[in-house]
């Protein structure tokens, strides 16, 4: 929080409002800007700092901290973002598990009379197939 005081205040003046300041247990620290002095509140609770607003020299607060909670409510962005987003990841991560536990024709009946189709392997599994296919028969299950 900056507080800002009146253009050609005087070094009592200023004095006053740091001792104010100090009073209601802010670290502060005087900043001169051209012709005015600003007032940095470094660490404290800043709503005392509205009390200083009834002093003679200050003209008016600048607020410095980040977005707040507002009373409506939180901002979407990030706050329901982030939730909803993991919330999405966490539902993809379980489809793709169950995808793989269930997969496509598990219920499909089966066709005793038909030989079993032929798989072919797709090139970078072709060595392994075949090598299992070299081993006997309890040892490539």
């Amino acid at each position: 929080m900056i507080v800002v005081l009146e253009r050609g205040s005087s070094s009592a003046q200023v004095a006053a409002v740091v001792a104010e300041l100090e009073r209601r247990g802010l670290t502060v620290r005087a900043v001169n800007a051209s012709e005015r002095v600003l007032i940095h509140v470094v660490e404290g609770s800043t709503r005392s700092v509205r009390a200083v607003l009834k002093m003679e020299p200050v003209q008016g607060l600048i607020p410095t901290s980040g977005p707040r909670v507002r009373r409506e409510g939180r901002r979407f962005y990030p706050y329901h973002f982030i939730g909803w987003s993991a919330g999405a990841l966490l539902l993809l991560a379980v489809l793709v598990l169950l995808a793989g536990f269930f997969p496509p024709g598990l219920g499909a009946e089966v066709d005793v009379t038909a030989p079993p189709a032929g798989s072919t392997y797709p090139w970078y599994l072709r060595l392994p197939a075949q090598a299992l296919a070299r081993l006997p028969g309890w040892l490539a299950t």
